[in-house]
């Protein structure tokens, strides 16, 4: 198991409320950083700092990420509280309406877009620019099933989360161009036992059929642990990963602390893309 070090590195975790984010928050805590932390919710994000400030320096800022004025408000209070951001983890995300898509609910389907694409979009839009004065920054975004294949049901929620790995991407490469040291990675983490997860549960019940909603909830009892996600986290963050960049990572299936070894593979390399993987004959 890798060791972390982030003592003074300053962290801002979207989503941070509730869930993987706020597991996420306090493995960046366990390991001296300072933690920012953003959500909607006003009473969870104050019951979430009051948890975690036990482990370490963190604030609180309320913040509806799909709003683009609202992210540069609290971005520059967090850079007037803190003054740098090191890491930025995008981890807020709904998964929208839960239908058959000629019947979906189109304002519902629109708010997941803007919550998962724009809001994303939007954070590190204005994160970047500090990053880049400094020429050094990791960005962690987080994407899912969705986008490595279709999922019934779940068309807003699996079309932006597959957007974020193509915006990962697209953005990586032109820093890269540019010769910007920063390094930016979108992850799966897989499906754990968190309130987004009992919310699309409690959704599919009459949008798929009984043996799939018998397969959902055997996964919702389950469940992967946030704590590999957590690690996965750390690792993306650190200076294990520099120079990995542009690249879509699962929590559970991919063989990601072995990639410093082959990194110049990687790189060089479709891996961890969304790329084809061949043409036809």
């Amino acid at each position: 198991m890798l060791s972390f070090n982030f003592n003074g590195k300053v962290v801002l975790i979207t989503g941070g409320s509730r869930g993987i984010g706020k597991a996420i928050a306090k493995g960046f805590l366990g390991c001296g950083a300072a933690v920012a932390l953003f959500a909607r919710d006003k009473d969870a994000l104050q019951d979430a700092k009051d948890d975690l400030q036990v482990f370490g320096n963190i604030d609180s800022f309320s913040v509806d990420v799909s709003l683009y004025q609202s992210v540069v408000a609290a971005v520059d209070e967090v850079f007037r509280r803190f003054k740098t951001i090191d890491v930025l983890v995008n981890a807020a995300a709904i998964h929208g309406p839960v239908a058959f898509f000629p019947e979906a609910n189109m304002d519902s389907w629109r708010q997941a877009v803007e919550v998962n694409l724009l809001g994303t979009a939007y954070m590190m839009r204005e994160v970047l620019p500090i990053m880049m004065k400094k020429r050094v920054g990791k960005i962690i975004n987080f994407s899912g099933g969705g986008a490595s294949g279709p999922r019934r049901g779940l068309s807003a929620y699996a079309a932006s989360k597959t957007a974020v790995v193509r915006l990962t991407e697209t953005v990586a490469e032109e820093l890269r161009i540019k010769n910007i040291p920063i390094d930016i990675n979108v992850i799966a983490p897989g499906m754990m036992k968190t309130r987004l997860t009992d919310e699309l549960v409690a959704d599919s019940r009459s949008n798929v059929s009984d043996e799939e909603y018998k397969a959902l909830l055997a996964i919702q009892e389950k469940g992967f642990s946030p704590e590999k996600t957590v690690h996965l986290c750390l690792f993306l963050a650190s200076e294990y990963s520099n120079g990995l960049t542009g690249k879509f990572l699962s929590t559970e299936w991919d063989n990601w602390l072995s990639i410093p070894k082959r990194l110049k593979e990687v790189m060089n390399s479709d891996m961890y893309t969304l790329r084809r993987i061949k043409k036809d004959s």
